[in-house]
């Protein structure tokens, strides 16, 4: 497995372009299926269904979120497909929703300039003068929760 990962992480490396974006060969690699649309049975949603089942005790509200993407970038290289992501996006929901658990789509939340490389990373506010993605999903995540744990009590 070790093996894998470095081949991958190496491949990924080779691919990314002089930009500090990804080419279309190197999202495949990370995001394709995904990008794709997830069938109900896609290994990822499988594993989602059985840690959210383990993890719910009816209880505690859970949130899921969906991690931003750069989707201006994936549009301008040809690789997003509006329709084939919702259709990652409801499978997602489907399992969600089947376990009690809250969805946040934050895939589309930020710019490309809040991106710092290839692999999607989030840039700091001082980093290229871009945007702070960071603190823009982790307020977000803040609201989510602090509406799932109002609407509890």
């Amino acid at each position: 497995m070790a093996f894998f990962q470095r081949w991958k992480t190496a491949r990924l490396r080779a691919e990314k372009t002089v930009s500090n974006r990804a080419t279309p060969q190197a999202v495949r690699i990370y995001l394709g299926a995904a990008l794709d649309g997830l069938s109900p049975n896609a290994p990822g949603l499988e594993f989602l269904d059985a840690l959210l089942g383990r993890l719910n005790d009816g209880e505690k509200p859970i949130l899921v979120y969906v991690s931003p993407i750069n989707v201006e970038h994936l549009r301008a290289i040809g690789s997003y497909d509006p329709d084939s992501m919702q259709r990652t996006l409801d499978e997602i929901r489907n399992v969600c929703d089947r376990q009690r658990a809250t969805l946040l789509d934050l895939h589309a939340l930020l710019p490309d300039s809040a991106f710092a490389d290839h692999l999607d990373h989030l840039a700091q506010a001082d980093h290229w003068d871009s945007p702070e993605g960071s603190s823009e999903v982790a307020t977000r995540v803040e609201r989510a929760l602090e509406a799932l744990l109002k609407a509890q009590t």
